[in-house]
């Protein structure tokens, strides 16, 4: 059977927000409950199990493509690879041990921010790559008028027109380009000035979101733990 993109199921989501109205530029989401459903049918086969030297695969039988992805630990390291990309990890010799943790209700426990600062490869191009993070308009937007709000409250009191002339200014010089790439919104940011006002360090303020693809890894890597452990009747919680 021919191999298929696993980009699919992305694709579909973008295009049934287009005909719902939404934005296409804003990517999807991906919840716990949207991934089980992506898992509902997979099986567990494991290829090596010898210590920390592991190799899963995880799959659907009928449609062994589709969201397909295996697991590999080595002596301090994870890497988990299928149709949502590569990312490796590291951090302690059983890095399943990092990993696994369990919650009081059962659900699938996941540290974003902590678990990629334990990233050392993605798609071969490391941390910042687009594997991980990508820069969000919204998440930009948000950030100029917060920037806005405060300027205007510390250093604008009883100024209207002032305040009329500024907002007019970063509707057309900054937030104009928010929808034009992380590079152009970033440079019409940093670059701004309105009658002696400007963006002091805005250059700092993060306009990153984790990607979908890399949300959907993590919940794979605590998913795939979990079976292994119930394969092995084991419950541990030994994160590190």
């Amino acid at each position: 059977m021919e191999r298929r993109s696993g980009w699919t199921w992305l694709s579909m989501k973008i295009w049934r927000n287009a005909k719902r109205g939404l934005d296409v530029k804003q990517e999807p989401v991906v919840t716990e409950a949207e991934f089980l459903k992506h898992v509902a049918s997979h099986a567990m086969t494991i290829e090596r199990d010898d210590g920390v030297y592991r190799h899963l695969i995880f799959a659907q039988p009928a449609n062994s493509w589709h969201h397909l992805f295996e697991i590999v630990t080595w002596p301090g390291a994870l890497c988990i690879r299928g149709d949502m990309g590569t990312y490796v990890f590291s951090r302690v010799t059983d890095m399943f041990a990092f990993f696994r943790h369990s919650t009081q209700d059962g659900r699938l426990y996941i540290n974003d921010g902590y678990w990629a600062e334990k990233l050392i490869a993605s798609e071969c191009n490391g941390r910042r790559s687009d594997g991980v993070e990508r820069f969000d308009p919204d998440i930009f937007r948000d950030a100029v008028n917060r920037w806005y709000a405060e300027h205007v409250r510390h250093n604008m009191r009883g100024m209207p027109d002032e305040r009329r002339s500024l907002r007019l200014a970063l509707e057309e010089e900054v937030l104009a380009y928010a929808d034009a790439g992380e590079h152009e919104a970033m440079r019409a940011a940093c670059t701004f000035e309105h009658e002696g006002v400007r963006m002091t360090d805005f250059w700092e303020v993060g306009c990153r979101r984790y990607t979908v693809q890399f949300i959907w890894s993590l919940y794979a890597i605590a998913w795939a733990i979990r079976c292994y452990d119930e394969r092995h009747g084991s419950s541990r919680s030994d994160a590190a």
